[in-house]
């Protein structure tokens, strides 16, 4: 990884005068966005009909684009096997698919995945991977934000990830131990097993929560049979779209295309299910 200031300036076509500038008037280069929570284009609601909201603190011009070059840069550093959320060449459906054929499953999602990421949590991340006190330093300041790491901007889901990783292997050892599978899609996590695993919950909920990422305590569900992963529907003969945006899909182009994405994955029972990566 850079090691040296200069060699990062160099690689993100910049300047220390202009980063300085940069972070020490960091609030105008934010700004704060709500918007409407969807899924395939529909937004969500809560319990009582009202509409989700999203809170983003989006870059623009020069941040933006530096941004848009750490997250080049951090894509070069290869992903775990478990990982497929904001990873080249994996997806939502590929990330389910390593679950086709199990019968028990266990799903966790976080709270406020990304606000609670904190720059010292990143700064760690990034001295792990061999950059420099300095470079990982100036990395940090770049891509946090009053203390947090922000959602929005387009450095931050390959800084998530990474930072969940040092969790995230402990999870896949603990897996590999009792036999499970285990995905992580971001902040949605995926434990499956052909036999049950009910007794191991608690000591994987206890080892998120030692590494300060908290579990939405209304969103971790365990089930057994053909549940719904990372917005698949997982059967007993294949992967498929939920059937009600099967319908939305006539009469939108972009959910056709992808609703036809599932076809690979159908009807698989004859063949036996090997994980893709």
């Amino acid at each position: 990884m850079i090691k040296s200031e200069k060699r990062l300036l160099q690689f993100l076509s910049t300047t220390s005068g202009q980063v300085k500038k940069l972070v020490t008037d960091i609030d105008s280069e934010y700004r704060h966005k709500t918007v409407d929570k969807t899924k395939y284009g529909v937004p969500q609601r809560d319990k009582n009909g009202k509409i989700r909201k999203r809170e983003l603190d989006i870059t623009h011009s020069e941040l933006k684009r530096i941004q848009e070059q750490i997250n080049f840069l951090l894509q070069k550093i290869p992903s775990p096997d478990y990982s497929f959320g904001s990873v080249k060449g994996r997806n939502n459906i590929l990330n389910a698919y390593q679950h086709f054929s199990n019968k028990y499953f266990l799903t966790i999602d976080f709270k406020n995945f990304f606000r609670n990421i904190n720059n010292r949590q990143v700064y760690s991340m990034l001295i792990s991977e061999n950059f420099s006190p300095d470079v990982a330093r100036t990395l940090t300041r770049l891509v946090t934000y009053k203390g947090f790491l922000p959602q929005g901007p387009p450095s931050s889901p390959i800084v998530a990830n990474m930072v969940f990783n040092r969790t995230g292997r402990i999870l896949a050892k603990l897996a590999l131990e009792h036999h499970l599978t285990f995905t992580a899609y971001m902040d949605d996590l995926v434990f499956s097993s052909k036999v049950d695993f009910k007794d191991l919950i608690p000591i994987i909920l206890k080892t998120i929560r030692d590494a300060e990422f908290r579990p939405h305590p209304k969103k971790i569900s365990y089930s057994k049979s053909c549940p719904e992963v990372t917005g698949v529907r997982l059967t007993e003969h294949g992967l498929y779209p939920p059937a009600s945006l099967r319908t939305k899909a006539f009469t939108h182009f972009p959910l056709r295309h992808y609703v036809n994405s599932f076809r690979p994955f159908r009807n698989m029972t004859k063949y036996q299910a090997t994980p893709v990566t």
